[in-house]
């Protein structure tokens, strides 16, 4: 529901305060498997859930925007932390 009805917009804010993405986050570290078994398979907008649910960023500074190499920093991080998915 939250990735057809946000597919389109182009908005950051528009798309992390989307009420479907909300109740993702509320859901809290049980989903965060999930997240990383998704940004896996391709770069997702799971980067902007993530530091939410987690309470860290590893993404650079360099890199935000950037989903792709966003993707790639949390995967590293989660490799590095024992995250399992």
């Amino acid at each position: 529901m939250w990735n057809a009805e946000t597919a389109h917009l182009s908005s950051a804010s528009r798309i992390i305060n989307h009420p479907a993405f909300q109740e993702i986050i509320s859901i809290g570290k049980p989903v965060v498997p999930f997240m990383l078994r998704d940004l896996t398979e391709r770069p997702r907008l799971w980067v902007w859930a993530l530091p939410v649910i987690l309470e860290v960023d590893p993404v650079a500074e360099s890199d935000r925007g950037n989903i792709a190499r966003m993707s790639d920093a949390w995967l590293t991080w989660a490799k590095k932390n024992g995250y399992q998915w």
